[in-house]
C-alpha cells in the first residue's frame, strides 16, 4: 500500500514537473523518476544495453544520391572514428527501393548501375565481416566513385580495392556478385529492407537496436554525436533493482514513438501525459559562460548568433516561436574584481538587469563578438543596440553600487545548477536541467528543436527531412 502511494506522488510529478526532452529520461535517477515515475524504466534499458554495441542498420543504395551523401557524411566522423566505432554495430543494406516485377525480373530504383552496384555491395557486406575497417573504407570509397552517373560500378569497386594488399576483389567479390550466390544473398537484404522500411518509404533509412520509425531518421543528421550521448548514458547511469524486467533495447528518445517500442519499455499513458504536458512550450536553452573568455567567441557568434537571434536562418528553420534562448553569462567574483574587469562585470550585470531577453541576447552576443572586454565593447558599439533611454539607465546602474546587487542575486540564482567552466569553455542547460550527455550536442541544437517541440502546426515526423534525403525536397 505505502508503495502504492509514493508510486502516484512520483507519476503527479511525472505529469507536472518532467520537461526533460526524452533523449535524456535516463540521464540519472532523479530526472528518471520525474519523468517516468519509476526507476524500472531507465534501469531495464540500461542493464540490456550496457556493454553491447548500438545496432545500426542501413537501408541504402549503390547508385542513390542521398544514400551517397549519408555515408560520406557519417563515414569521416564515425566509422573511421575507433573511439566511437567500438560502441557500434553498422549494418548497411544495399537493397533500398527495388523490387521483383512479373516474371521475377528485378527493378532498382535508380536502374541497372544501381542493381550492379547493389550485389556489388551485398558481397563486400558478406566477405568483409572479418575486416570492418576495409569493408567501410571502400564502401566509403565505392560510393564517392558513383557520384560520377558514367562510371561502371564494378571499375569502381576494382579501383576502391587497389590498395589492398590482397586480391580479394577479382578472387572474391566479383565472382560472388557476377553469380548466384549475389542472388540469394539479395534474397535476405530484401527481407531486411522490408523489415526496416516504414511508411514513408524512402531511403536512407535507419532502424537502431531493431526498430525503426521516421522519428529515428533526423538522427541520421548528427549520428556520432547521438552515439556518444547514449554511450554517456549506458556508463553512467547506475544500476538499481528492478520489479518488472523488459526487454527494452531502445534509447529513450523513441520511447513514446511507436506503441510497439512503448509496449515494451515504457508506458503509453505517460507518453500521453509527458506529450500533453509540453505542448506549445518552448525549448529552453540556458548558456552559462564567461563573458570575457575570448575561446567561446567562435561557438557564440558562429553558431548561436547564426542560428537562434531573429534572422533569415531562424525563420527558414521554422524555429521562431519554439524555443528561447538564454545567455547567463558567470558573475564575477566580487572578491577578485579590479578595475578593468570590474567595469566589464558592472556593463554586464546592468545589461542582464534592465533588457528584456531578446535585446539582453543581441547586446551580450555583441559584447562577445567585439570583445573580450564588455566594457569597451558596449561604449563602442553594443550601446547602440538599445534606445537612448535604457542605455543611459545601463551605464547609471553600472557607475552605481546597484550592479553588485544584481551580480549577488546572479550568483545565487546560478548556483543550482552545479557548473564547473574549468573543464568546458560553456555549459548548456535544457529547460532547466544540466544534463551532462546533452553538452556534446550543443551543435546540433537548432536540429534538436524540431525532435523536443511539441506544438500546434508543428510535423516531427519530417524533421529534417531535406537534410537526409535532400533529392526529396528538390
Amino acid at each position: 500500500m505505502l508503495r502504492l502511494v509514493i508510486l502516484t506522488i512520483l507519476l503527479q510529478q511525472a505529469y507536472s514537473i518532467c520537461n526533460v526532452p526524452p533523449d535524456f529520461w535516463c540521464e540519472n535517477p532523479q530526472i528518471a523518476l520525474e519523468c517516468t515515475g519509476s526507476l524500472d524504466y531507465c534501469s531495464n534499458y540500461v542493464r540490456n544495453q550496457k556493454d553491447r554495441k548500438i545496432k545500426i542498420e542501413l537501408s541504402f543504395e549503390a547508385a542513390c544520391p542521398d544514400s551517397r551523401g549519408f555515408i560520406q557524411r557519417i563515414y569521416p566522423r564515425l566509422l573511421a572514428q575507433p573511439f566511437l566505432y567500438d560502441k557500434v554495430d553498422f549494418q548497411p543494406i544495399a537493397w533500398g527501393l527495388s523490387k521483383y516485377e512479373e516474371a521475377g525480373k528485378l527493378k532498382c530504383h535508380h536502374g541497372t548501375r544501381d542493381c550492379v552496384g547493389n550485389r556489388l555491395l551485398t558481397c563486400l557486406m558478406k566477405h568483409m565481416e572479418d575486416d570492418l575497417e576495409q569493408r567501410d573504407r571502400v564502401l566509403y570509397c565505392f560510393m564517392s566513385r558513383m557520384e560520377d552517373k558514367e562510371s561502371d560500378p564494378t571499375t569502381n569497386m576494382y579501383k576502391c580495392f587497389q590498395q589492398s594488399s590482397n586480391n580479394i576483389f577479382s578472387i572474391v567479390i566479383q565472382p560472388c556478385a557476377n553469380g548466384l550466390e549475389a542472388t540469394v544473398s539479395q534474397k535476405y537484404d530484401e527481407q531486411r529492407t522490408q523489415q526496416i522500411l516504414k511508411r514513408p518509404r524512402f531511403v536512407p533509412y535507419i532502424a537502431i537496436n531493431g526498430n525503426s520509425h521516421q522519428h529515428m531518421q533526423a538522427a541520421q543528421i548528427m549520428l556520432p554525436e547521438k552515439i556518444r550521448s547514449w554511450g554517456e548514458t549506458l556508463d553512467n547511469y547506475p544500476l538499481s533493482a528492478i520489479h518488472r524486467p523488459t526487454r527494452c533495447m531502445t534509447p529513450p528518445d523513441y520511447w513514446c514513438s511507436t506503441p510497439e517500442v512503448t509496449s515494451t519499455c515504457f508506458d503509453q499513458t505517460l507518453c500521453t501525459a509527458y506529450n500533453s504536458h509540453i505542448y506549445g512550450q518552448p525549448v529552453n536553452f540556458k548558456f552559462i559562460y564567461k563573458q570575457n573568455d575570448p575561446r567561446i567567441k567562435s561557438y557564440f557568434v558562429g553558431y548561436v548568433k547564426k542560428h537562434f537571434t531573429p534572422t533569415d536562418s531562424m525563420r527558414t528553420e521554422n524555429n521562431t516561436g519554439k524555443v528561447v534562448i538564454d545567455l547567463d553569462p558567470v558573475p564575477e567574483p566580487l572578491h577578485q574584481c579590479k578595475s578593468s574587469s570590474c567595469a566589464d562585470a558592472a556593463i554586464t550585470e546592468c545589461v542582464i538587469a534592465k533588457l528584456n531577453v531578446v535585446d539582453k541576447n543581441n547586446v551580450l552576443l555583441c559584447m562577445i563578438e567585439y570583445g573580450p572586454s564588455a566594457d569597451r565593447a558596449w561604449n563602442g558599439f553594443c550601446k547602440k543596440m538599445v534606445t537612448t533611454a535604457l542605455s543611459d539607465s545601463i551605464s547609471k546602474c553600472s557607475r552605481s553600487a546597484e550592479w553588485y546587487q544584481h551580480s549577488m542575486r546572479r550568483t545565487t540564482l546560478q548556483s543550482v545548477y552545479k557548473v564547473d567552466l574549468r573543464v568546458r569553455d560553456y555549459q548548456l542547460i535544457v529547460n532547466g536541467h544540466n544534463i551532462p550527455s546533452a553538452q556534446g550536442l550543443a551543435h546540433n541544437l537548432h536540429k534538436l528543436v524540431c525532435l523536443w517541440y511539441r506544438g500546434p502546426g508543428h510535423d516531427r515526423d519530417n524533421c529534417y527531412r531535406c537534410d537526409i534525403e535532400p533529392t526529396h525536397c528538390i
